[in-house]
């Protein structure tokens, strides 16, 4: 989709389309805040993500692509 449509959407009330935020469970949050990775429990490097550096890295091109696409689903909703 292009971005300028996407900017360009609107809903009846007028607003342009959101995204709910994400939410973390309990136990997420807890290590998130001791600044654990929230998917393994292990200690966190990174500064701006949830996940260390082995986590990110198990990723694949398909999960990206997927992650894409489930967003896109969401903002055109």
């Amino acid at each position: 989709m292009n971005y300028f449509k996407l900017l360009g959407a609107r809903r009846k009330n007028g607003r342009p389309p959101t995204m709910a935020t994400r939410r973390l469970t309990a136990e997420q949050e807890t290590l998130a805040e001791a600044g654990l990775c929230i998917h393994c429990g292990g200690p966190n490097t990174g500064t701006r993500s949830y996940l260390c550096s082995g986590c990110q890295g198990r990723w694949t091109l398909e999960d990206i692509r997927e992650e894409i696409a489930d967003l896109r689903r969401k903002l055109l909703n």
